[in-house]
């Protein structure tokens, strides 16, 4: 499915599973892929995202407008796209048709997170903020936007999580190791509880010094 995005795009995408994460989402929405490409692409941040002031102004406005969610889908922890997502996706691949480009790059996501605007809380914050899809669209015929990072012809496709695959691993401890706190005082066990409180600790370093080299923010 991924064959032809740019590794800026891919791994936009990554980093918009990890905010989902973060924010506890079951699925990846199209507000979790703002934050996602206002992390990997600064150039276009810049460029069409000047009405925020920084990702960090982003990050707020999309925890203040956050997808509701039913509490029982809020358990699931295998995170995948939403279906309001999925048709971001779509809309991003006709894009980078009706633009003739051969990649689908982080511009492309943009122009589909703008196309896209049933349910979609970013392509409202983004209209709010004054971002227009015909604008957009005009801007990029004239002069197209350069990913940083474009893929080689023949070069194998890599995951774009592979590189971040060790943090959600530690996020997925940390949550085990709650769920076996939580249990241990339930039953009164405080010196388990007591153990599993330090493990979590100790967990949790590990995740800022994680979070520190792939420079995220927790």
């Amino acid at each position: 499915m991924f064959e032809r995005y740019t590794e800026n795009a891919r791994r936009a995408l990554f980093f918009a599973r990890y905010e989902a994460d973060v924010l506890d989402s079951p699925h990846i929405e199209p507000e979790h892929l703002l934050l996602g490409l206002s992390k990997v692409d600064k150039s276009l941040t810049t460029r069409f995202l000047l009405q925020f002031d920084s990702p960090q102004s982003i990050r707020k406005l999309v925890q203040a407008n956050a997808t509701v969610h039913d509490e029982d889908s809020a358990h699931s922890r295998d995170i995948g796209l939403s279906k309001i997502c999925k048709r971001v996706l779509v809309y991003a691949s006709e894009e980078a048709e009706r633009l003739s480009s051969k990649h689908i790059g982080t511009e492309h996501l943009l122009l589909g997170l703008l196309t896209e605007y049933d349910g979609n809380s970013a392509a409202k914050l983004l209209k709010e903020a004054g971002v227009q899809l015909a604008s957009v669209r005009e801007e990029l015929a004239r002069t197209p936007h350069h990913d940083n990072e474009q893929i080689i012809e023949g070069e194998p496709v890599t995951e774009p999580d592979s590189e971040l695959k060790d943090v959600a691993e530690v996020q997925s401890r940390i949550r085990s190791i709650v769920r076996r706190m939580e249990e241990a005082i339930a039953k009164h066990d405080f010196k388990k509880a007591q153990e599993c409180a330090s493990e979590e600790r100790n967990e949790r370093k590990n995740l800022r010094y994680l979070c520190e080299q792939h420079g995220l923010d927790l």
